[in-house]
This record gives C-alpha cells, sequence and structure tokens, in this order.
C-alpha cells in the first residue's frame, strides 16, 4: 500500500512539471509595427492641426522652515539660546509625532551666539512637518549656516523651536530681537 502511495506522488509530480505552463487570461498586447511607431514619431503641421497641450506642471510646493508658523518676536523671547550656526551632521531620521520627522542627533558649528550661551559644537534635535505637501518644512542642508532659536518653554533644552537661513536680511530682523 505504501508503495502505491509513492508512485501516485512521483507520478502526479511528473506531470505537473511537464505540463504546459498556464497562459494568462489577458490578451497579449501587439508588438508595434514599423508603420505605427514612424506614424508616432512624426508630427502633423497641416493648416488648422491642433498639437496635444503639454502636461500642466503640479504648483510648487513653498519653502517652509522649522517654526515658521510661529511670530518671530515670540520666538525670540521665548528661547533660551539663539545662535549662528553651521549643519555639520544631520542624522537619522526617525519618526516623529503626527505627520513629522525627528532628526534627534544634528551635529551643529556654532559661529555667533546672539543671544544665551551656546557655543563650539552642539548636539541639537529637530522635528520637521512632513505633511501634508502643503505644509511641508524643508530640511537644513549639511554644510550650510542658519539661524537657530534653541530651546524654551515647554520644548526641551536642545530642541530648535525656530530655523531660519542665515541670511542678513534675517540677521537684521532677529538681532534686534536677541537682546
Amino acid at each position: 500500500m505504501r508503495s502505491h502511495l509513492v508512485l501516485a506522488t512521483l507520478v502526479s509530480l511528473t506531470l505537473s512539471c511537464t505540463r504546459e505552463p498556464e497562459r494568462s487570461r489577458r490578451p497579449r498586447r501587439a508588438a508595434p509595427t514599423a508603420a505605427a511607431t514612424t506614424a508616432a514619431t512624426t508630427t502633423d503641421v497641416t493648416p488648422g492641426a491642433t498639437t496635444p497641450e503639454a502636461p500642466v506642471a503640479a504648483p510648487a510646493v513653498p519653502q517652509r522652515w522649522t517654526g515658521e508658523a510661529d511670530a518671530l518676536e515670540a520666538a525670540a523671547q521665548e528661547a533660551r539660546a539663539i545662535v549662528v550656526a553651521r549643519l555639520d551632521r544631520l542624522g537619522a531620521p526617525t519618526l516623529g509625532a503626527a505627520e513629522t520627522s525627528a532628526f534627534n542627533a544634528m551635529t551643529w558649528t556654532v559661529s555667533r551666539s546672539l543671544k544665551g550661551a551656546l557655543e563650539g559644537e552642539v548636539t541639537l534635535r529637530l522635528s520637521v512637518q512632513t505633511l501634508p505637501a502643503t505644509r511641508v518644512e524643508q530640511v537644513p542642508r549639511p554644510n550650510e549656516s542658519y539661524v537657530l532659536f534653541v530651546g524654551g518653554g515647554s520644548l526641551g533644552a536642545n530642541q530648535i523651536r525656530k530655523l531660519l537661513p542665515n541670511t542678513p536680511e534675517n540677521l537684521a530682523r532677529v538681532e534686534p530681537l536677541a537682546r
């Protein structure tokens, strides 16, 4: 009895291996002909003919930075420190609160302290809004300089609350508030 079972199993395996593979139920797509490819690459220039419209590009997402919604005066008043610093190392992002990414170990080199006592190389945290598309915040780029508003209020001492690119215009707006 056992040998019959083994023999039946071997026969069924052999048959399943030699069967023709099942065909897809979808009809096969015909290969393009030379006439079709020529027609697709030439354009009709007869008078009155219309050309297809180019696709409309999606609207550009506005460039936003962390803390942009906060008033500059309020952020400067609440911040424990305001510094000009260059981003040395971004670190790996992790999932933050809803719709955000958190960078927990960003290494910065402080070049100028406008308020507070941060100096030299510091490790700071940054949360960046990632959704919805209309509120996405930019991630700072390594080797670029920014004005950072750090800590204060309910935030931790090493949390960046507001970030601005280091431009003469931004410095002129922040310096009077940092006193």
